[in-house]
């Protein structure tokens, strides 16, 4: 299993306030056009839910909830409607629950965003009144009321407005060549009419989710630290927590540039225009492809912030991504990006003409927000370069000045930059530091959880300065002192003996553990093709493929999940994970022979925990890795604990893992060791060390076994930080089964009985038998899909299982 992605989690068991039916807070006056609008869909919410019924399980808010126009004195219809908090609200409380009764489900037989289509379709040509007819025609009101304030996704504007948006948006990562509205259309057999084009687009808009939640709905987007809320779903509906404090006055904001199901990176903001059809208020985030010496692309990517300081002057913060290494030729590629933005403007005038108003405004501003971000840009990765981050420069061009020499401001930045690559300025007189240094180490770039309280307490601009982290610091030393089998130390600083934290340990491993580890590898083909991808057929960044490894004895083969994570841009770092249950029990296997029991047993004592389950274990390889490869945590919140086993080490390698301290204040590098494992919980920062044993032809690999104690709190969460093919990513059920399995109440790994078994089936037969006769299943594109929607055919699960429901 690959390292999972940073997803922050909170029951809210605790701080809670008492959830109430009472109607929430609806401050539009009944003249507003909203106000009936709302007080159906509210009306709607409790009467499909189960508490008229005296469920325990009702559409239930905060108290503390008002919706209302983002002004507060504001009700015209050109104001946007908000949620906002009219008390505090602290970080963890649920601020709203909704029954699986009170959203509208897209379905689960054929294509469920083809059923929904249908049903709104349905719903806006009834003629006949029906038992949710307030409702319906207040939602699709409602959806109207969206696409007038928000306009259209990108894909379904007029061709001039498309051909615009991608002229301007030439050098990054777009989709707008391609009318995904049509494409549904056509998928979906329907109409091609105006309200079928509609239709389709708001469900594009809202297809990372299997419901439509229509108070979920009313939730604006901002992104950073004004991000407040996140939701989640278990078995009885979808529950808002609160993702930090929130002050009363605040407006309630969702984060759509989360994306649940993509293995790559958040939404930047020209895919949020392309997915939701609006420009994103700051914070913002855009990336660029650039080219490097042999002609291959490089992405540059880059986060501006607008702070505004106490004087009303707002000022910009850009913020570097650690996968964009930045050099000389990038700041001037930036400064002819934005030469040829301020060319495309001569054509603003003349595109009124054939471009539709709404879409003209959309444009042009994206057009705007895009050059001054540039404008930042140029001039932030010119003082990275020189090494003059925040120093206030000088605007002449004295490049023998014992000053920053330049960057007073972007012409001059430009003009500099310009003069450097003609050779007019030479290198030393221009402060360029050596091309060898020139990679963003120094800036990490951080999530926006911003999760410390003592960053919520201060002033934005302190938080935003705390969202930095720069990992070049000087880096500590470890105590690394022999362990026995079991035996836990915690991972101290070697110069005051202190321990980073309770969740970073170190651990004996019995001797036994890497043989079987390595036998296991070498006989289902794990390291001939680590060998093959590392030295002779590399995957690309990003990439997944799904292979059936031949056993070398010839007999018989294992499947895995092969890929390169996007985290791991900056390396050749190489992963495999189990790519269905039969090869995951195989592993399982391996671990008993090895005596794993012994490692469950110290660390579930050491914890108190009452029982332990292995739900992952995945295998990763490496020769190199770049400076600036950024730092990650695990699984946030959710008490998963990450045993790191080195199985191949290169002889004389300097140390490869990095751990950080809690508070992020001291950073120290750890050498792995054989037979010594390194523990690490879901909330340590840590990372890969720059390395390259490409020369000597070596490879680290190493071993990660996933362990938790799965409880009610967090079985949800552990299931959606998967990132792996298998197990799946929200297999609740699978992860169910696996309770208690390897440690506690007298069991262990040697004497396990296996899971428990539990029913599954394919939603549609004909159309998984046909696409798996295409090759779906074994498919790095299509397999995450088809093995949700066709476990059968696919062959998820160990068929052994199958008949412990049959006995």
């Amino acid at each position: 299993m690959a390292p999972l992605s940073l997803l922050f989690f909170l029951t809210a068991t605790i701080l809670s306030p008492i959830l109430t039916n009472a109607a929430i807070k609806l401050s539009l006056s009944e003249d507003d056009s909203s106000y009936q609008m709302f007080r159906n869909i509210l009306d709607w919410s409790y009467s499909m839910s189960s508490f008229s019924t005296g469920s325990s399980s009702p559409v239930s808010f905060s108290p503390k909830l008002e919706l209302r126009r983002e002004g507060p004195n504001e009700h015209t219809a050109s104001s946007l409607r908000g949620l906002f908090a009219i008390e505090d609200i602290k970080k963890g409380e649920t601020v709203m629950f909704h029954s699986w009764d009170a959203v509208l489900s897209y379905g689960d037989e054929g294509w469920p965003m083809c059923n929904m289509a249908r049903t709104l379709l349905s719903e806006m040509t009834e003629v006949e009144v029906e038992r949710n007819s307030d409702f319906m025609t207040s939602f699709v009101d409602f959806l109207r009321s969206q696409w007038d304030i928000h306009g259209d996704i990108p894909t379904n504007c007029s061709q001039g407005g498309r051909g615009m948006l991608r002229t301007i948006a030439l050098n990054q990562p777009t989709n707008f060549q391609h009318d995904e509205v049509s494409m549904w259309i056509d998928q979906c057999e329907l109409d091609d009419t105006d309200a079928s084009r509609k239709v389709v687009s708001t469900i594009i808009r809202n297809e990372d989710y299997d419901v439509l939640n229509p108070i979920q709905m009313v939730i604006n987007h901002r992104s950073g630290i004004y991000h407040n809320v996140d939701f989640y779903q278990n078995e009885e509906g979808i529950e808002c927590v609160a993702r930090r404090n929130v002050e009363a006055g605040s407006q309630i904001y969702l984060s759509y540039s989360n994306c649940p199901n993509c293995d790559e990176d958040d939404f930047d903001t020209l895919q949020i225009l392309e997915k939701y059809g609006f420009i994103e208020d700051y914070p913002r985030t855009f990336q660029y492809f650039t080219l490097d010496d042999d002609d291959d692309e490089q992405k540059v990517k880059f986060r501006i912030n607008e702070l505004e300081h106490e004087n009303k002057n707002n000022t910009f913060k850009i913020i570097f991504s650690p996968k964009s290494t930045i050099r000389a030729k990038h700041v001037l590629f930036f400064c002819r990006e934005l030469d040829r933005l301020e060319l495309i403007e001569s054509l603003k005038k003349e595109s009124k003409s054939y471009i539709p108003a709404r879409e003209w405004d959309v444009v042009w501003t994206y057009h705007d927000v895009l050059t001054t971000a540039l404008d930042q840009a140029i001039v932030a990765a010119a003082q990275i370069l020189t090494g003059c981050e925040g120093t206030k420069l000088d605007a002449n061009l004295d490049a023998n000045s014992e000053q920053c020499p330049l960057l007073g401001e972007r012409t001059t930045t430009c003009l500099m930059f310009e003069k450097f690559e003609k050779g007019s300025v030479k290198k030393q007189e221009f402060s360029m530091k050596d091309e060898k240094e020139n990679h963003i180490k120094n800036v990490f770039f951080a999530s926006d959880d911003g999760d410390n309280e003592e960053n919520e307490e201060s002033s934005d601009n302190k938080e935003e300065e705390e969202e930095e982290m720069h990992v070049s610091r000087q880096r500590e030393k470890f105590l690394q002192n022999p362990l026995k089998p079991g035996q836990i130390q915690p991972i101290r600083w070697k110069n005051d003996r202190t321990m980073v934290s309770v969740d970073a340990l170190r651990i004996g491993l019995p001797p036994e553990l890497r043989k079987e580890l390595r036998a296991f590898m070498e006989s289902t083909g794990v390291v001939d093709a680590a060998r093959d991808h590392l030295f002779s057929n590399p995957l690309e960044s990003e990439s997944i493929t799904i292979r059936n490894l031949p056993h070398p004895d010839g007999k018989g083969s294992s499947l895995f999940q092969v890929h390169r994570p996007g985290m791991y841009h900056m390396s050749d770092n190489t992963w495999f994970d189990p790519g269905n249950e039969v090869t995951h029990e195989k592993e399982l296997a391996a671990l008993g022979r090895g005596h794993f029991d012994v490692i469950l047993d110290a660390l579930g004592n050491f914890y108190g925990k009452k029982s332990l389950t292995v739900y992952g274990v995945g295998i990763f390889a490496l020769t190199q890795c770049n400076v600036g490869a950024g730092l990650h945590r695990d699984a946030d919140g959710v008490g998963v604990y990450n045993i790191l086993i080195a199985v191949e080490l290169v002889d004389g390698a300097d140390p490869e893992l990095i751990v950080a301290t809690d508070d992020e204040s001291r950073i120290g590098e750890l050498k792995y060791e054989y037979d010594v494992g390194v523990v690490i919980g879901g909330d340590i920062l840590h990372g890969t060390i720059e390395c390259d044993y490409r020369h000597k032809k070596g490879i680290r690999m190493v071993a990660s076994v996933y362990v938790a104690e799965v409880t009610d709190d967090n079985v949800e969460e552990l299931m959606n930080e998967s990132s792996s093919l298998f197990p799946l990513q929200h297999d609740v059920k699978w992860i169910n089964a696996q309770r208690g399995r390897h440690w506690g109440n007298g069991k262990t790994i040697v004497n396990d009985t296996g899971r428990e078994a539990f029913e599954y089936y394919d939603q549609d037969p004909e159309f998984c038998s046909q696409k798996a006769k295409m090759g779906w299943c074994l498919s790095g594109t299509q397999a995450y899909d088809m093995f949700e929607k066709c476990p059968k055919t696919c062959n998820i699960y160990d068929p052994k299982f199958d008949s412990k429901s049959n006995s």
